[in-house]
């Protein structure tokens, strides 16, 4: 009868709307979760994750954010000590050993990697501890802070020397190596193209510090 074909066309037609429209909440509620993931993996700016670090300690803007600068310090003056002594030490020896060396651009950037990849290693070596302490200071509680020597020695008494104090030396020696090494054969390319020598550098800073030697006292406040 019409009443039933009426039913029939009826319910398929609800059946087919609800189906479609099913599908489109389905898709709508997948291409929410695929954005609210991708927001979610998304890395925050700079400043959020500064904003962040002072929220999570209460509004110190000094312990969140300059906490562990002594140990920072401490780790990259040693290591800076160390590279520049090393470096030195090294170049001066092969020199010594070839003075010839230092007349060809080839062996002087040679002389410049190698002493530039020993420097890296010994440093990344020396200052490898120190590194371990500010790790574990920097995940830390703030409400147990330790200092330097606390944080060695917690270091040491957990997981010992080897993984411990010097856990992950190994990438973090070839790492610094390879930057240290290409660090100095720049140095050394552009100083030999601009005929720039270390006495120039020595008698541009004896000429800085005469010049600032001269200068007046600062007028005392009235």
């Amino acid at each position: 009868s019409s009443s039933s074909r009426l039913g029939a066309s009826f319910f398929s037609s609800s059946s087919s709307s609800s189906l479609f429209g099913g599908k489109k909440n389905s898709d709508d509620k997948k291409k929410k979760t695929e954005e609210e993931a991708s927001l979610a993996a998304a890395p925050p700016s700079l400043l959020a994750s500064w904003r962040a670090a002072v929220a999570e300690a209460d509004g110190d803007v000094v312990g969140a954010l300059f906490g562990s600068l002594d140990v920072l310090l401490v780790k990259d003056i040693t290591f800076a000590v160390v590279k520049f002594g090393a470096f030195d030490a090294v170049s001066d020896f092969l020199y010594a050993t070839q003075p010839v060396w230092k007349e060809s651009l080839s062996t002087s950037l040679a002389v410049s990697l190698a002493a530039g990849t020993l420097a890296g290693v010994g440093g990344a070596i020396v200052s490898q501890p120190l590194d371990a302490a500010f790790t574990r200071l920097e995940a830390g509680d703030d409400n147990t802070k330790e200092s330097l020597v606390g944080a060695l020695a917690s270091v040491y008494r957990d997981k010992g020397l080897v993984d411990g104090l010097y856990a992950g030396v190994l990438p973090r020696a070839v790492f610094a190596g390879t930057l240290i090494a290409l660090e100095f054969v720049i140095f050394e390319a552009l100083k030999r193209a601009l005929h720039v020598s270390i006495s120039d550098f020595a008698f541009t800073l004896d000429v800085l510090a005469g010049a600032t030697a001269r200068l007046p006292p600062p007028s005392p406040l009235s």
